[in-house]
This record gives C-alpha cells, sequence and structure tokens, in this order.
C-alpha cells in the first residue's frame, strides 16, 4: 500500500498533534512533571489571599476557641457564628478547615460533639442521663443526627459504644 506524500504528511501530522495532547494530559493528571499544580490544586481557593501562615494561624485560634469555649455545645451553631468570634470572613474559615484540616464544618464540630459524648458516657456524674441527653447535651440537635453522626465517626451506635466500653 502506498501513500501519496501529502495525504501521509497530514496523517502523521495529526497522529502526532493528538499524542502530544495525550502525552501532556497524562504529565499533568499523573504530577509527572515537578512544579506544575494540577487542577485539582488550583481549585476552589486559588485566588484566596490566604498564605499559609495566616491558615496555620487562624487554624491555632480556631482549635483554641473550640477547646475554650466549647461553642460545639450549641445544637444551632453555624460557620458564621465561628467566623464572627475569629473575626474572619466565613469563606476564610471554611478554607482553613478544608485546606489545612481536611474537614468541613459540620465534621469538625460533630468531632468535637462525639468526644464529649464519648467523656460524658465514661463518666459516672453522667450515669442517671439516656444516651439521648448525653447527645443532646453536647450539641447534637435530635436524635437522628445523634446516632447518624456517632456511628459515622466511631463505627458504633451510642449504645454500642457504652456497652463496649462497658465490656472493656
Amino acid at each position: 500500500l502506498k501513500w501519496p506524500a501529502p495525504q501521509f504528511e497530514y496523517l502523521m501530522a495529526g497522529l502526532l498533534t493528538v499524542g502530544i495532547h495525550l502525552a501532556a494530559y497524562y504529565a499533568f493528571d499523573l504530577q509527572i512533571l515537578p512544579g506544575v499544580s494540577t487542577r485539582a490544586e488550583q481549585g476552589k481557593y486559588r485566588t484566596s489571599p490566604l498564605t499559609a501562615g495566616k491558615m496555620e494561624e487562624v487554624g491555632q485560634a480556631l482549635l483554641e476557641l473550640m477547646e475554650r469555649e466549647r461553642p460545639y455545645l450549641d445544637p444551632e451553631l453555624r460557620i458564621a457564628d465561628l467566623a464572627t468570634r475569629l473575626q474572619l470572613p466565613p469563606h476564610y474559615l471554611s478554607q482553613v478547615l478544608s485546606e489545612s484540616l481536611g474537614l468541613n464544618f459540620y465534621d469538625f464540630v460533630n468531632r468535637y460533639r462525639v468526644e464529649a459524648v464519648k467523656q460524658k458516657l465514661g463518666d459516672e456524674r453522667y450515669r442517671h442521663y439516656s444516651i439521648l441527653a448525653i447527645g443532646l447535651e453536647c450539641g447534637f440537635a435530635n436524635k437522628t443526627t445523634f446516632n447518624r453522626t456517632f456511628k459515622k465517626m466511631t463505627g458504633h451506635t451510642p449504645s454500642g459504644f457504652l456497652e463496649k466500653a462497658g465490656n472493656a
């Protein structure tokens, strides 16, 4: 089979172009080229003015606030409430949670709530409380959210956790 010269050149140019595009795509996607950021890294916060140092500072202030004031005990807590206490726009706080801690707001707050529940379930002073009462006191708004979140974060229902702790 013999190709006419112009058609063969067009075919080769087309194949070469497709090959270069595929190689570049996989190089970016698989991060083969050092120093080239992927689309995921450029994502949602690429235009944010928050520096790494400022994000660390905000993250530390947030953790101190959570330990000192325990705002997670409020079942109506919103990201705007925490941002106001930290004197930040809510989207900055969202960025810090997402990029520094790898959590969204609700998972971040609910971790504190679950830890508070676990602590109270093991505390003799709370033996006369129902499990649900402890969950509500620790900031959960209702039984469904409490049970679902507790199981998601511990692998056990609250009553299963209490039984396991009692047998330990």
